[in-house]
């Protein structure tokens, strides 16, 4: 149910439709398998191997029995903690909770905002968080909003409690981990190569962009790049490729295809990009996965589902349902972000940056919010609802955060700093 057809309903039938979506999430865990999130929290009792063997028998047919066991967001792991459960378990850790970080003080890095209400504006991360959250407090418990549209309470209160912020710690975190699970593939076998797929996301279908402009795959290889020393980067010089005609390799157990991204919500784009890859270079279908910052239970364990990644006309490979996940971080589910369709490709979690807004479970839920103070004539209000009232209309800097990358003085120089040492590389071996 949407919040504009919920608009008209009272705090009964709302009521109702939260406890429905909470009803779904709970038939959706069952379905997704024996290890439910509660469940997930335990560590396995098997050794490393025997996981390492039954996952791989898992991702033959990768629909719902990938098993996971996420570290908490404040563990400190080694790398090869890092590496093993990225391999294994597809995902590393959990994600912080909002509570959590707004806690951190340390968060001293400034988000600037696209536009409040029409102007330009900038905050530290942990003072953008305290924003938010009082925002949704005051949406989440103000007669203004309950009175109005209480399903919109109900999502305020949802987003407090479900919402993955990833912010610069959590960003560079996750860059780190990929980074380190290169470096693994790549030492082992001197064969390996890691094609990292970037520029196939098209976010763009009206052709109204710069075709030169900087997307979130761009971005985070700039990051996981940058976790390469450059000694690091002319060992792995021939082994790391940003472009289809620097693959060297003939077989696809000796290549992965990496499509990287900080999330999926509809999976629409990323499934779209590796279709693109595979129609050019079917023979290396198995050799492509999706390596993103977070993402939630379900599309951990189901993988990318693309409507073609399976089709008889790709002989090279056994019929694929879906590309293989690997996460940094687990999300949370909400249960208000859930559908009704079981086969859905949708995400079911409410996921957000401080590098970028994701609309769909977040920006657009704090817009009705604010459109709440246009329903409402402020001068027949007490003054304790005029301060509520002024705190609505007003949506957070993180509801319009400006992406980093899209601005005028931003470059991209890791992909640069590769090509110059793997050409200094190659002078040296001559």
């Amino acid at each position: 149910m949407s919040i504009e057809t919920s608009r008209h309903l009272s705090s009964e039938q709302t009521a109702s439709a939260y406890s429905e979506a909470l009803n779904r999430t709970e038939t959706r865990t069952r379905m997704l398998g024996a290890y439910s999130v509660a469940e997930t929290s335990v560590e396995p009792t098997v050794s490393l191997e025997q996981r390492r063997e039954q996952q791989a028998i898992n991702e033959k047919e990768y629909f719902d029995d990938i098993i996971i066991h996420p570290a908490e967001y404040d563990t400190p792991l080694t790398p090869t903690e890092i590496v093993d459960r990225m391999e294994v378990d597809h995902v590393v850790k959990r994600a912080p909770l909002l509570k959590d970080q707004v806690s951190d003080l340390s968060r001293h890095n400034t988000i600037s905002s696209r536009s409040r209400n029409g102007a330009p504006g900038s905050a530290t991360e942990h003072d953008a968080l305290v924003e938010l959250q009082q925002y949704l407090e005051v949406a989440g418990g103000s007669e203004l909003v309950t009175d109005n549209n209480a399903m919109i309470a109900f999502e305020a209160h949802d987003i407090l409690e479900k919402l993955t912020f990833i912010g610069e710690k959590e960003y560079s975190e996750a860059a780190y981990a990929i980074a380190e699970y290169w470096k693994n593939l790549l030492a082992k076998n001197p064969d390996q190569q890691i094609y990292a797929a970037t520029g196939y996301i098209m976010n763009d279908p009206m052709g109204m962009l710069d075709k030169g402009e900087i997307k979130s795959d761009k971005y985070l290889l700039e990051h996981v790049l940058e976790n390469f020393s450059d000694e690091e980067l002319s060992e792995y010089s021939s082994q790391i490729v940003t472009r289809p005609e620097d693959i060297t390799t003939v077989s696809a157990k000796d290549l992965k295809v990496v499509f990287l991204d900080d999330w999926t919500i509809s999976g629409t784009q990323l499934s779209q990009a590796a279709e693109s890859f595979i129609e050019e270079f079917p023979q290396f279908t198995q050799a492509v996965e999706v390596q993103l910052i977070v993402a939630d239970e379900r599309r951990i364990k189901r993988g990318l589902i693309g409507p073609d990644f399976g089709s008889s006309r790709h002989s090279y490979h056994s019929k694929r349902e879906s590309l293989p996940i690997r996460a940094y971080y687990l999300a949370p589910e909400s249960p208000m972000t859930v559908y009704d369709e079981d086969d859905t490709d949708e995400s079911g979690a409410r996921i957000t940056g401080s590098h970028s807004t994701v609309d769909y479970g977040f920006q657009d839920n704090l817009r009705s919010m604010q459109r709440i103070t246009e329903l409402i004539d402020r001068d027949e209000l007490s003054e304790t609802q005029k301060g509520e009232y002024d705190r609505l209309s007003t949506t957070p800097i993180l509801a319009e955060v400006a992406r980093p990358y899209r601005q005028p003085n931003y470059r991209l120089i890791q992909e640069q700093r590769l090509d110059h040492i793997r050409a200094l590389s190659q002078r040296s071996a001559l």
